[in-house]
């Protein structure tokens, strides 16, 4: 390997610039911090997950209830990079993760984007396509990276993190392409979700207080992210539930102890059911990304889930919104 691919693998060549959301550092104040100020954290979460998202790099900034974005301090550094005669190489290249975060400040990009300068290559890694500014958009040629398929996850799951039956099948189907996500839940420390799920389910429809009220501080003690990668994987299990009983031959991505509860599910939740509790549990990830109470959360759609179940007439679409 040359010189100069060592120095890229290890993210450390002077041609290659990186950009990316960050919050306001110990040292500065927020309109003078900007990536250079977490460029070693970057490196560093980076090479221990290259598949991460904003979750956890807020995490690995210490900064879960922080808002990033990046500023009008790191758009002028990006131009003025960039206008710099490369120091080994013939190209220039800027690499911004995440522009979704860059807010009206991107205009400031609009010029450098639409016309770089000599030998220079940008590149916007990005998640979200319809949370950029459109006059970005407009500017830049499109790549859609395909998601991954469930045997490419496994695989990865068995080679890198040595999980294999059940769960992989389990971690590989609720991830749905998503490597990430499957390392996030593959580090869960909750043996079995579909075991959490069906035992809330029950709970709901026959509640007995004090094994509900263990559920309920058993949830209130995992994380956030955990909180939530649980109720995504109530909703893909609904959402599977819902086309084994609406298409003919449909083949579930689910394993087969979950496949065998949804087939025993169907005398207590029709499609009708199913769709409220789905539009609930999509809620409810709202919520705790907006640091709602979770405990608090959980009580109240735990007898709203039992309601619906339970068929009563005053459970409305209106209120499993609100």
């Amino acid at each position: 390997m040359c010189a100069a691919c060592i120095k890229s693998h290890k993210l450390v060549h002077p041609d290659i610039h990186f950009a990316f959301p960050v919050v306001k550092s110990d040292s500065k104040k927020r309109e003078d911090t900007t990536s250079a100020d977490f460029l070693d954290i970057w490196r560093e979460t980076l090479f221990k997950n290259p598949y991460l998202g904003i979750t956890q790099w807020l995490t690995a900034m210490k900064a879960e209830k922080s808002q990033p974005n990046i500023n009008v301090k790191e758009c002028n550094e990006i131009i003025h990079k960039l206008n710099l005669m490369p120091y080994e190489s013939e190209y220039k290249v800027m690499i911004l993760w995440l522009p979704e975060y860059l807010g009206k400040e991107g205009n400031r990009l609009l010029k450098l984007i639409e016309e770089p300068p000599d030998n220079t290559v940008i590149i916007l890694a990005a998640q979200q396509q319809d949370m950029i500014l459109s006059t970005i958009i407009s500017r830049c040629q499109l790549l859609k990276v395909k998601s991954f398929e469930d045997d490419e996850v496994k695989s990865f799951l068995q080679d890198h993190l040595h999980i294999t039956g059940p769960k992989a099948d389990q971690i590989a189907n609720l991830a749905e392409g998503n490597l990430n996500l499957a390392i996030s839940l593959s580090n869960n420390d909750e043996a079995d979700f579909s075991a959490m799920l069906f035992s809330w389910f029950r709970l709901c429809y026959a509640p007995e207080p004090s094994k509900l009220q263990d559920w309920l501080n058993g949830f209130g003690s995992m994380t956030k992210d955990d909180q939530k990668s649980f109720l995504e994987y109530g909703i893909h299990f609904l959402r599977c539930f819902i086309l084994m009983q609406s298409t003919d031959g449909y083949k579930p991505a689910l394993t087969a102890q979950e496949i065998e509860v949804a087939q025993k599910m169907h005398t207590v939740i029709d499609i009708h059911k199913a769709e409220k509790i789905t539009y609930l549990l999509n809620d409810a990830v709202r919520a705790l990304s907006g640091n709602a109470n979770a405990k608090i959360l959980m009580t109240a759609d735990s007898l709203t889930i039992g309601d619906i179940m339970k068929g009563k007439e005053n459970v409305t679409l209106r209120e499993v919104y609100g």
